[in-house]
C-alpha cells in the first residue's frame, strides 16, 4: 500500500482531502486528516495531512506532496517528492526523485487541456515509478470539480501514476 503525504502548510487538511477525492475516481484511497479518518477498506493509497509543529519520520517509497512552504518538520528517506513550481526542497528529505508540478511548460507535471470539469494531466518526462519501472511520458484525465484545484490535480495524476495506474 502507497503512502502520499502532504506536507505541512496552512491548508494540508483541506489540500489532502481534494486528493484523495481526484483519486478516488481511479483507485481506492483512505483519507486521514485531522478532521477525519475515512478509512477505505481495500483502499490501495492512503493519504494523509502533515500539520505544522507536528514530526515525523517515514520510511522509503512515501510520495510527499508539497504545495506550500514548510519548515523542516517531516524526515523522509528516499521520497518522492512532488512540488509546487517555485518551491525549494523542505530540508530533512532525502529524495529518490523530485518531480515538479505546475502550469509552465518546464514542469515534469503540467496540466495540457481543461475542458469544463474534466483535465488533461501531462507527464512530460519519464519519471520512476514505486515499483523501480519506468513512467513514460503520458496524459493521465482527471474529473477536477473547479480550476482551483488544480495543484491538487496535478499532484493526484502524478501519485497516481507513481503508483502504476494506466494512463489514457
Amino acid at each position: 500500500m502507497a503512502m502520499v503525504v502532504v506536507l505541512p502548510g496552512t491548508e494540508s487538511d483541506a489540500a489532502a482531502g481534494r486528493i484523495a477525492a481526484l483519486m478516488r475516481e481511479r483507485t481506492g484511497v483512505s483519507l486521514f486528516t485531522r478532521g477525519e479518518c475515512a478509512a477505505s477498506p481495500g483502499a490501495e493509497l492512503i493519504v494523509a495531512a502533515s500539520h505544522p509543529g507536528q514530526r515525523i519520520e517515514l520510511g522509503e517509497g512515501c510520495i510527499l506532496v508539497c504545495l506550500e512552504p514548510c519548515g523542516q518538520t517531516v524526515l523522509a528517506r528516499r521520497a518522492h517528492l512532488l512540488i509546487a513550481e517555485g518551491l525549494p526542497v523542505p530540508p530533512g528529505i532525502l529524495t529518490t526523485q523530485v518531480i515538479s508540478m505546475g502550469r509552465g511548460s518546464k514542469n515534469t507535471v503540467t496540466v495540457s487541456s481543461v475542458q469544463g470539469e474534466r483535465a488533461m494531466i501531462s507527464l512530460q518526462r519519464t519519471v520512476s515509478a514505486l515499483d523501480g519501472e519506468s513512467v513514460e511520458p503520458c496524459e493521465l484525465a482527471l474529473d477536477l470539480p473547479d480550476e482551483a484545484a488544480l495543484p491538487e490535480a496535478l499532484a493526484a495524476a502524478a501519485a497516481l501514476l507513481l503508483c502504476g495506474a494506466a494512463p489514457q
